[in-house]
């Protein structure tokens, strides 16, 4: 019996570290299967968009530029799960992103491996042949319909070019997520509450010189939000539902 419970427990706590599910976005018609639905971020808080920014391109001394935003923790807001949404219809750039940063008041980068130099040691990821960035968590967004199945050019870690001023190429973040957006997130705990981050974007476009990100119809986007997390380890109530009907299918066969 209490074998089955702690199994029971721990199914339920793999349910709610597994990341929330997308809603998929259907386009107005069919006709239009690159048609722009934004990203999926629910009732989160957009912190950085790079819509209407222009673009450097990846070539030249200094191809990299910062872009940053910032947000403000709750009252009783301790944790936050930090998102970047990727998306490049038609194709025309091929998002390079070199580092992100989380901080606060000037201090250090809160985020794990924000520079992408550490890979997982086996090549991950939905669509397979994606090498993932290790402490990141990755998840896609794709926009369905019967002439739009789903992202095409998902993101994954590359070479891309040596940050400004040096002459060594540099482990990135390489994204052409087209026809839906991909992102990756990563959750942080022990935050302030009542406290203003700073979230910092190094970045570049491959073929992007002086061309403006966009949204709407063949959108090239980059898109950062957070969102409050639950507290670690504790239960979200999706998988507390799942415990509770697992407790009631025991007792049932018990009694039978």
């Amino acid at each position: 019996m209490m074998k089955r419970l702690i199994a029971i427990a721990a199914m339920a706590a793999g349910l709610a570290c597994a990341a929330p599910a997308r809603a998929t976005c259907t386009p107005t018609t069919v006709a239009t299967p690159g048609a722009d639905c934004g990203p999926q971020i629910g009732g989160a808080t957009v912190v950085l968009d790079l819509a209407g920014q222009a673009l450097p391109g990846d070539s030249g001394p200094n191809p990299y530029i910062t872009d940053s935003g910032t947000f403000t923790t709750g009252a009783t807001q301790t944790s936050t799960q930090l998102t970047l949404a990727f998306r490049n219809d038609p194709n025309y750039q091929v998002w390079e992103v070199a580092g992100v940063s989380l901080s606060t008041g000037g201090g250090s980068n809160l985020l794990t491996n924000g520079d992408f130099t550490h890979a997982a040691s086996t090549y991950l990821g939905p669509f397979g042949g994606q090498l993932l960035p290790t402490q990141w968590n990755y998840a896609y967004q794709g926009e369905t319909s019967s002439a739009n199945p789903g992202i095409s050019s998902p993101g994954q870690l590359a070479g891309c070019p040596p940050l400004n001023g040096t002459t060594q190429q540099v482990t990135c973040w390489r994204d052409g997520a087209t026809n839906g957006y991909d992102d990756l997130s990563q959750t942080l705990y022990n935050l302030a509450p009542n406290t203003t981050y700073s979230v910092s974007l190094l970045y570049t476009a491959s073929n992007g010189a002086g061309t403006a990100a966009r949204t709407g119809p063949n959108a090239a986007d980059i898109v950062v939000y957070e969102a409050p997390a639950a507290p670690a380890g504790v239960p979200e109530p999706a998988a507390l539902s799942l415990l509770g009907a697992g407790l009631a299918l025991m007792a049932r066969r018990r009694r039978a």
